[in-house]
């Protein structure tokens, strides 16, 4: 069974000088999205809905190290295909560094690379023997954010590459992305001097959504 705590205590014992310090940043958020999948039978779609916690500590030079986990559900199909999709339930895991850096009193130039696992079973009625889906993500987002009282707006650009297999009855199948460039745009209003509400949106072929709950310490 997935156990978020004790995910994080494994990351807190592999990332050094972390197991000490006190976490500075906490978020909830959910989100979904569209993405084609690179098969070597061909392109699929992929839409993922997902929810987790992120916690992070920021060191000395404003930089972010933070872990997030938390549960996804996922469904494959061939648009050109009528034969039922594919779906998993499953769980991810990732560490990412984030470094906000001040321009000015109202525009941050804002970086975050991010390295997430994710892992999963199939549900079906009918199959005797579970799909297992896996992949590794690495994403690269680079925006640049101006505040205007309590909102702050951050167009963005995400590089992304995924690799991963699914294994069926011995028989192993490899994807990748087909895209992995998308932009989009984000959203911060801040409810409080240390809490605020963030909804992002990729606009790249597919669309995505994602809302958070953060708070600051």
């Amino acid at each position: 069974m997935f156990n978020p705590p004790r995910l994080y205590l494994m990351i807190l014992l592999l990332v050094p000088g972390m197991a000490c310090a006190a976490w500075t940043g906490i978020a909830a958020f959910v989100g979904e999205g569209e993405s084609d999948w690179r098969f070597d039978s061909g392109t699929q779609q992929a839409t993922l809905r997902h929810y987790g916690l992120h916690i992070e500590e920021k060191s000395d030079v404003d930089l972010r190290i933070g872990a997030s986990a938390g549960q996804f559900s996922l469904r494959l199909r061939d648009p050109l295909d009528l034969s039922p999709s594919e779906k998993f339930d499953g769980q991810f895991l990732s560490i990412y560094l984030r470094w906000p850096i001040t321009l000015t009193d109202n525009l941050k130039l804002h970086s975050l690379f991010n390295y997430q696992f994710n892992t999963a079973n199939s549900f079906s009625d009918t199959d005797l023997e579970d799909d297992e889906i896996d992949w590794s993500e690495a994403s690269l987002r680079l925006g640049l954010g101006l505040g205007i009282g309590r909102l702050s707006i951050e167009p963005f650009m995400l590089l992304r590459s995924i690799d991963g297999d699914i294994t069926s009855s011995g028989l192993t199948r490899r994807f990748e992305l087909a895209d992995d460039q998308n932009y989009g745009l984000i959203l911060d209003y801040r409810v409080e001097p240390n809490a605020y509400i963030r909804l992002a949106s990729g606009l790249h072929q597919r669309d995505s959504f994602y809302l958070g709950l953060v708070t600051e310490y």
